[in-house]
């Protein structure tokens, strides 16, 4: 960038200070006759929730797997709090969209994509240093 100083006339130049980021450069086989094979679907999780607290994971995997073709997984997520069940969705799909067409789902679900809950062991209490959680105080060493 060139800005111009206004004490002395004289032409400044200043670089930029947001970088920009460069597109990974990728690349789909195509060409070659091999005997490698590839794997060309995708491992799709999605979650599903407003069922029936009834509705138990094979039922709803069967439902899926009719409507589908393939093989798919359902796992139920516990939630005594909740009115209704909610589920994570399994399935390898050509295409990530498959799992989130209207038509595939019962008339009322709600599906979006599944995130993995985090660690428990990762957290600490609020307000807690990391080093008091782990060894006790810092800088007290303990008499022998």
């Amino acid at each position: 960038m060139k800005l111009q100083n206004a004490a002395t006339g004289s032409d400044v130049h200043i670089a930029a200070t947001r970088q920009r980021r460069r597109g990974q450069v990728s690349v789909i086989g195509m060409g070659a006759v091999s005997t490698i094979k590839v794997v060309k679907t995708k491992l799709v999780s999605v979650f599903a929730t407003r069922f029936s607290p009834d509705l138990d994971a094979s039922t709803l995997s069967n439902y899926l797997k009719a409507k589908l073709n393939r093989d798919v997984t359902c796992l139920k997520i516990d939630n005594t709090r909740s009115w209704f069940s909610s589920f994570k969705v399994t399935a390898e799909c050509n295409d990530i969209t498959e799992m989130y067409s209207p038509e595939l789902w019962p008339d009322g679900a709600l599906v979006r994509r599944y995130y993995e809950p985090r660690k428990a062991s990762t957290q600490r209490p609020i307000g807690v240093p990391p080093a008091m959680v782990l060894n006790g105080p810092v800088g007290v060493n303990p008499t022998v």
